[in-house]
């Protein structure tokens, strides 16, 4: 079954403290970047600065991971988050 937006719009504002932990966990460790694929949560996600971004500028490391090469659909949205020299919001 499909979640409504309502039901969805309700579990990711549940995800807000997870999501800002795991962006502050990867920068403290030095990562550059951050990378997504989506198919509920595109308006989401840029409020902690992700873009969009064309699934062929992902990195071969990145476009060679199961999730996207096999488990996501080619329809989920790539997107990127920038973790240094950024401002993030």
């Amino acid at each position: 079954m499909t979640p409504t937006a309502s039901e969805v719009h309700a579990r990711l504002i549940d995800l807000w403290p997870l999501t800002r932990d795991r962006i502050d966990w990867a920068q403290r460790r030095g990562l550059r970047s951050l990378y997504l694929l989506t198919t509920t949560a595109g308006d989401y996600f840029p409020r902690f600065g992700f873009t969009h971004a064309d699934r062929e500028t992902a990195p071969i490391a990145v476009r060679q991971s199961r999730e996207f090469a096999e488990s996501c659909p080619s329809t989920a949205l790539f997107m990127t988050l920038p973790l240094h020299g950024e401002q993030r919001p």
